[in-house]
């Protein structure tokens, strides 16, 4: 029995329990992992997974050469043309989800799509920057931490994914000009959030001549590390900074440890 309050030298009690789960007439041993599908054909840089419109999920995963769909309990090979892709070692795919389409970004590679009712492969969408991250803003793609200019946001026309003209239909783009790299984007209904290594910027609809106004959210607060920031919520993410890991946005951060 885990009897812990007598004395450790009882043989009938024992003071530690590790790997065990109480069952009706004792203790019995911790549930063990199953393989649930076939290995990818080499390490994973990322994975997600999608509902189609008929309310179907299925899984999504990418290595550094390639993009595959979980079929049954195999992975089938749903690369575009520009495939072999050239994902770097500390790099991952971005997806991200607008309308039909599955976006998904890798650092030195097109942004590919997928149109998630259709199946098929992926593609490169027409037009679109090469960018490290990909998120939606309200009606609007926008690609974060460009091939050429890691300071640099760009976005699409309204509810074009493909429309990249600058100046026309919405689309459009800003060099930040200072909190160095942009580290991460992520979507919200009316704009965006927008780290980079040493500032937080949000992305917020405007309606008049500019579509979007970038306000600085937090000067000099940022995540040195793209791989640790995890939304929680709107406005409420957990994060890397130089001096350890926070939690909120903008002036609302607040260190845990």
């Amino acid at each position: 029995a885990f009897e812990p309050d007598k004395a450790s030298f009882n043989p009938t009690a024992s003071a530690l329990s590790v790997n065990a789960l109480p069952v009706a007439d004792g203790w019995g041993p911790m549930p063990s992992l199953i393989d649930f599908s076939a290995a990818l054909a080499s390490a994973c840089f990322g994975a997600v997974y999608v509902r189609d419109s008929d309310g179907a999920f299925f899984l999504v995963a990418g290595t550094q050469t390639n993009l595959y769909r979980l079929t049954g309990t195999a992975w089938t090979l749903i690369s575009g043309p520009a495939a072999p892709y050239s994902v770097p070692d500390i790099d991952r795919w971005n997806f991200t989800r607008y309308g039909t389409r599955l976006l998904a970004a890798a650092h030195g590679d097109p942004i590919q799509f997928l149109d998630v009712d259709a199946g098929g492969n992926f593609a490169s969408l027409p037009n679109a920057p090469e960018a490290k991250y990909v998120a939606v803003a309200g009606d609007f793609v926008v690609a974060g931490h460009l091939i050429n200019d890691p300071y640099k946001l760009k976005w699409a026309g309204l509810n074009n994914s493909e429309f990249w003209t600058v100046g026309e239909r919405g689309a459009d783009e800003q060099l930040l000009p200072d909190g160095d790299e942009i580290t991460g984007v992520f979507g919200a209904p009316k704009g965006a959030y927008v780290f980079q290594r040493n500032a937080m910027r949000e992305m917020v609809l405007s309606g008049d001549k500019y579509t979007f106004h970038i306000n600085v959210a937090h000067p000099t607060r940022g995540s040195l590390a793209p791989l640790s920031i995890v939304q929680v919520g709107p406005g409420d993410f957990v994060f890397l900074c130089q001096d350890g890991f926070f939690r909120g946005w903008g002036a609302n951060v607040t260190p845990i440890g």
